[in-house]
C-alpha cells in the first residue's frame, strides 16, 4: 500500500513524495511514545497532592455549537476540575461561569514569565474552565482571545516539557483529542478556523480540522470553507490543510450550491491543494523507477467537480476547472513518474470537461481576462493539448459551441467581450497545438482543427473597409489546414492566422470584432503572437 502522505512542495519532483514515508514512520514513533507518557501522566496526581475531581454536572452532548437542552447547562461533562493553576483565581468554584468571567480566567492561565511558565495544570484548567461555560457561549469566550492568545495556547499544547514531561509538559494525546472534540462541537466556523490557522502541527491540524467537519452540518462546512478560504499556509502545512479543504469540499457534495460558493471563496492555492488531495496522491516506492506517484481516490475528486458541474454558478465552475488545469498540468503530466498516467490524465481531463458542459462563453468570460483566474490560458491550453492527445477530444464541439455565440455584436458596454473570448479560445487550442509534434498531431481528429479554422475565419475582415468578409473556407484552405497539422511546430498556428487575410497588428483595439478577437489571442500569445 502507498504512503497516503506527501510533501507540500507540490510543484517539485515527485521523489521528494517518497521522503514523507520515513517522516511518517519517525512521527508514528513520536505518538508511540507520547501515548506511553500519557498512561504514565493518568497514573499522576496534581500538584496539590489529591486525585482528579471531575464536574458532577451531567450535560447532554452538544452538536454545533448548540446546547440542545437549553438553559444555563455546562458545556461538557468530559473534563477535569483542576486546582492550582497560574497563580490564584478569581472565578467561583462551582457552577456556570459567564463569558467575561471565563475570558478573564484563561487569559490569566496563559499569562506566563519567565519565573511562571504556562504549565499542564494550567492547560487542563482551561479546559475546565471552557466546560463549565453554556455551550452556545464558548465560542464567544475563544472569540475574546487575541490572536497573540490563541497561538500561545495552542503552542503550549505540544510543549514536551522538560526531558519530555513535568509540569510544563503540554497536553497528551488522549488530552488533546477531548480537546479539539469539544471545541469542534462548540465553535462556529469563524473561531474554528481561527484555531485551526493558529495550529502549527499538521497532524494537529488534520485532527482538529476533520473533527470539526464530521461533526458539522453543511453551514459549518461552508463556514469554514469560508473562515480559512484566504489564508496563506506556509509550504510545511499546506498538505494538511489541503487535505482538510478536501474533506470540506466532499462533505458539501450533497449540497452544489452551497459547495459553488465555497470553491469561489478559496485562493488559487488552497483550492489546488484541496483539489490535489481530493485525488488522494500516494507514493509507491515499490514501483519501477524507484517508485511511483499514484492516485488512489480519483472518484473522490470526480464526485466534486461532479457537483459543481451540476450548478449554474459558472464562476465557480471556472475557479474548479483552473485549479484542475494545476493538477492536469503539473501533478499528472508533470511529473516524470506517475502510476497508470494516460488513464490518470484522460479521467481528469474529462472532469475539466464536464465542467465545461454545454456553457463555455460563460465560463470561459470567467477564465479570461485580467481579472480572470486563468487569464493567460495556461489551464486551457493544458486541457487543450490533453484533448489533442485524445484524437480531439471534445475540442470540436467546443469550437462549433464556441462559434454559435454571438461573436460580432457589442456588448452594452460598447465592447466586443464575447469576440475576446473566442479569441482566448482559440489562441489556447493553436498553443496547444504548438506544443505537439508531428508525429502527436497525427493521432487527433482533424475535425477540431477545422472547426477552430471556422471560428477565425468569421473574423476575416476586408482590411480597406474594416467588414467582415464570408465566413466560408476554400477547398484550398482546408487543404492548408490539414497539411499543417501534418508538420507540427507552430504550422498549425500559421495556417489558422492565415485565414484572417491581414497582418496582425498591435494597434489593433477593441473597437471592432477582430480587434477584440486579436486582443483575445494576444492574453494567451503575448508579444509572440506578432513574431513571424
Amino acid at each position: 500500500m502507498g504512503d497516503s502522505t506527501i510533501q507540500p512542495g507540490y510543484g517539485q519532483s515527485a521523489a521528494r513524495f517518497a521522503a514523507e514515508a520515513a517522516a511518517r514512520q519517525a512521527a508514528e514513533a513520536a505518538k508511540l511514545e507520547a501515548a506511553k507518557q500519557a498512561a504514565l501522566q493518568r497514573q499522576a496526581q496534581t500538584a496539590k497532592g489529591q486525585p482528579l475531581v471531575r464536574d458532577t454536572f451531567e450535560a447532554p452532548r452538544t452538536r454545533g455549537g448548540v446546547n440542545l437542552s437549553g438553559g444555563n447547562a455546562p458545556s461538557t461533562t468530559g473534563f477535569a476540575r483542576w486546582e492550582g493553576g497560574n497563580g490564584s483565581s478569581g472565578i467561583p468554584a462551582t457552577g456556570p461561569l459567564t463569558v467575561p468571567q471565563a475570558q478573564a480566567e484563561v487569559k490569566r492561565l496563559l499569562s506566563s514569565t519567565t519565573l511562571d511558565d504556562v504549565t499542564h495544570d494550567d492547560l487542563m484548567s482551561i479546559q475546565a474552565v471552557l466546560g463549565r461555560v453554556p455551550a452556545d457561549q464558548v465560542n464567544s469566550v475563544v472569540a475574546g482571545l487575541s490572536d497573540a492568545e490563541l497561538k500561545q495556547w495552542v503552542e503550549d499544547l505540544n510543549d514536551p516539557g522538560l526531558a519530555g514531561g513535568g509540569p510544563f509538559r503540554g497536553l497528551s494525546t488522549e488530552e488533546r483529542g477531548e480537546l479539539f472534540t469539544f471545541l469542534a462541537d462548540n465553535l462556529e466556523p469563524t473561531q474554528a478556523g481561527r484555531v485551526f490557522t493558529a495550529l502549527d502541527s499538521p497532524e494537529q491540524m488534520v485532527e482538529f480540522g476533520e473533527s470539526f467537519i464530521q461533526r458539522g452540518d453543511v453551514h459549518d462546512r461552508l463556514g469554514f470553507l469560508m473562515a480559512v478560504g484566504e489564508t496563506s499556509f506556509p509550504d510545511s502545512e499546506r498538505a494538511a490543510s489541503g487535505q482538510v479543504i478536501a474533506s470540506a469540499m466532499d462533505a458539501l457534495t450533497s449540497d452544489p450550491g452551497r459547495l459553488a460558493i465555497g470553491v469561489r471563496a478559496l485562493s488559487e492555492q488552497n483550492l489546488q491543494d484541496g483539489l490535489l488531495k481530493a485525488a488522494g496522491p500516494a507514493w509507491n516506492g515499490m514501483g519501477p523507477q524507484g517508485g511511483q506517484l499514484q492516485y488512489t481516490d480519483l472518484g473522490r475528486l470526480q464526485r466534486i467537480t461532479g457537483a459543481v458541474a451540476s450548478t449554474e454558478d459558472h464562476q465557480a465552475r471556472a475557479a474548479m476547472f483552473d485549479g484542475m488545469g494545476f493538477v492536469l498540468g503539473d501533478m499528472v503530466r508533470g511529473q516524470h513518474a506517475v502510476q497508470d498516467k494516460e488513464a490518470v490524465a484522460d479521467q481528469v481531463s474529462g472532469m475539466m470537461t464536464n465542467l465545461l458542459s454545454d456553457d463555455l462563453g460563460r465560463v470561459l468570460t470567467h477564465l479570461s481576462g485580467a481579472q480572470g483566474y486563468d487569464p493567460t490560458g495556461s489551464s486551457f491550453t493544458t486541457y487543450a493539448r490533453e484533448q489533442m492527445l485524445d484524437e480531439g477530444g471534445a475540442l470540436s464541439d467546443l469550437a462549433g459551441q464556441m462559434g454559435e455565440l454571438n461573436l460580432h455584436s457589442p456588448g452594452p458596454n460598447g465592447r466586443y467581450d464575447t469576440a475576446f473570448v473566442a479569441g482566448y479560445f482559440a489562441g489556447s487550442v493553436i498553443r496547444a497545438a504548438d506544443s505537439l509534434t508531428a508525429a502527436e498531431l497525427l493521432g487527433p481528429d482533424k475535425a477540431f482543427a477545422l472547426e477552430l479554422a471556422k471560428l477565425v475565419v468569421s473574423f476575416r475582415t476586408d482590411p480597406a473597409t474594416g467588414t467582415l468578409l464570408s465566413g466560408a473556407m476554400s477547398a484550398a484552405e482546408q487543404a492548408s489546414v490539414e497539411k499543417a497539422l501534418s508538420e507540427g511546430a507552430g504550422s498549425v498556428r500559421n495556417a489558422v492566422l492565415d485565414l484572417l487575410g491581414m497582418e496582425l497588428s498591435p494597434g489593433n483595439d477593441n473597437g471592432t470584432p477582430l480587434g477584440a478577437f486579436e486582443q483575445g489571442l494576444f492574453a494567451v500569445y503575448g508579444a509572440a503572437l506578432y513574431d513571424p
